[in-house]
C-alpha cells in the first residue's frame, strides 16, 4: 500500500509539472540588451522579441540594462533564474572579449550561460570624419606613422570589439593611436560625425546610411570579403595591403545556466524559424549583418568557445585590461 501511495504521489507530481512546461510560456518574457537604446544589439533585440512574441503568442519585453561594455546586462541575466523567461542578447564584447579584457568579471561566459540561438555575424568598417585630410586607408595609416599618437578613434567602451579592431589594426601596420570610449556605438558615431575623432570601426550599415550625406568618409572593410550589398565598391583591408587586421562581432540569444532543455531548444527552434522568416530577416540584415538561419543550440555554444578563445589570443597580445 506504501508503494501504491507513492507511485501514485509520483504521478500527481509529474502530472503537474507536464502542463506547467506545455503551457510555456505563461507570463512575459524579458529580452535584456546590454546596450542603450538605438544600438545594434538593442535594435536586434526588439527584432527578435516581435517575432518570439507572435510565435510564442506572449509578450516579450525588451529592457536596456548598459553599461561597462555590456557586462552590466550580462550579470544580471547571468543571476536571473534559468526558467526561459530572461534572456540575453549577447555579442562578441558580452561573451568573447569581456571576459579576457575584466580582471574581476562577476560572470563566466560559458559556464553561467546557456545558448539558445546565434542571431548574425557582422563586419566592420572603417570610417572617418567628412573632414579628415587623409582619404585612403593607406593616407590614414602615412598619416599616422608621421604623426604617432595623434589620430584618435572612438569606439563603445574599452576592452569593446571596436578597441580590438582597432589594436589588430595597429598591430598590423605599425601605428599608435588615441583611443576615445564612448558609452555606446551611437554616442562614439556622433562624436565621430561631428569632428570630435578622427576614426571609428562601426557596422556596414552605419557606414551605408552616413555615406551619402557625406557625414563620413568610408575607408576599407575589415573582413575577408566586402560588404555585400551594402558598399560593393568599399575595398577590403587585404585589398589595400593591410593583412592580419580584420575584425567583426556576433549577436545571439543566450539565458542563464540551467535552463530547462525543452525550454531551451523551443526558443532556440523558435528564433531560427524567424530568422528564416524575410519579414525578420531584411531588417536584421538591413544592420549590415549575415542572418544565421540553421545555428542549432549546440552549435551555438561550439561558436562560443572558439570565439572565446580567438579574441583572448588579441586581447593578451595587446595587454588590453579593465580593474572593473
Amino acid at each position: 500500500m506504501f508503494g501504491h501511495a507513492v507511485l501514485a504521489a509520483l504521478a500527481l507530481t509529474l502530472g503537474a509539472a507536464t502542463p506547467s512546461l506545455a503551457q510555456y510560456p505563461d507570463k512575459p518574457l524579458k529580452i535584456v540588451a546590454p546596450w542603450p537604446p538605438g544600438s545594434t544589439t538593442d535594435g536586434s533585440a526588439r527584432i527578435i522579441a516581435d517575432a518570439l512574441a507572435k510565435r510564442l503568442n506572449q509578450r516579450v519585453i525588451v529592457e536596456n540594462r548598459p553599461g561597462a561594455n555590456g557586462t552590466i546586462g550580462s550579470t544580471y541575466v547571468a543571476r536571473s533564474a534559468a526558467d526561459g523567461y530572461t534572456l540575453l542578447m549577447a555579442n562578441g564584447d558580452t561573451h568573447s572579449i569581456s571576459p579576457h579584457v575584466y580582471k574581476a568579471l562577476p560572470y563566466d561566459a560559458l559556464r553561467n550561460f546557456d545558448p539558445v540561438a546565434l542571431v548574425a555575424t557582422a563586419s566592420f568598417v572603417l570610417i572617418s570624419r567628412p573632414t579628415l585630410p587623409e582619404n585612403t586607408l593607406q593616407e590614414v595609416i602615412a598619416a599616422a606613422k608621421r604623426n604617432p599618437r595623434k589620430m584618435t578613434y572612438g569606439t563603445w567602451g574599452i576592452g569593446s570589439a571596436g578597441h580590438v579592431a582597432f589594436a589588430l589594426l595597429e598591430s598590423a601596420t605599425g601605428t599608435q593611436l588615441v583611443h576615445v570610449p564612448f558609452q555606446g556605438a551611437a554616442p562614439a558615431l556622433t562624436a565621430l560625425v561631428g569632428g570630435h575623432v578622427d576614426l571609428m570601426i562601426g557596422s556596414p550599415l552605419a557606414a551605408y546610411t552616413n555615406l551619402p550625406q557625406g557625414k563620413v568618409k568610408v575607408l576599407g572593410v575589415a573582413a575577408s570579403r566586402r560588404a555585400l550589398p551594402w558598399l560593393p565598391e568599399v575595398r577590403t583591408f587585404a585589398e589595400q595591403g593591410v593583412h592580419g587586421a580584420e575584425a567583426g562581432s556576433w549577436y545571439g540569444v543566450v539565458g542563464p545556466a540551467g535552463l530547462p532543455p525543452d525550454i531551451r531548444r523551443r526558443l532556440g527552434a523558435e528564433i531560427s524559424g524567424a530568422l528564416q522568416d524575410p519579414a525578420v530577416a531584411k531588417p536584421i540584415a538591413a544592420f549590415g549583418w549575415h542572418v544565421a538561419t540553421d545555428a542549432k543550440p549546440e552549435e551555438f555554444g561550439a561558436f562560443l568557445k572558439s570565439e572565446l578563445d580567438r579574441f583572448g589570443a588579441i586581447v593578451r597580445a595587446k595587454g588590453i585590461e579593465k580593474e572593473d
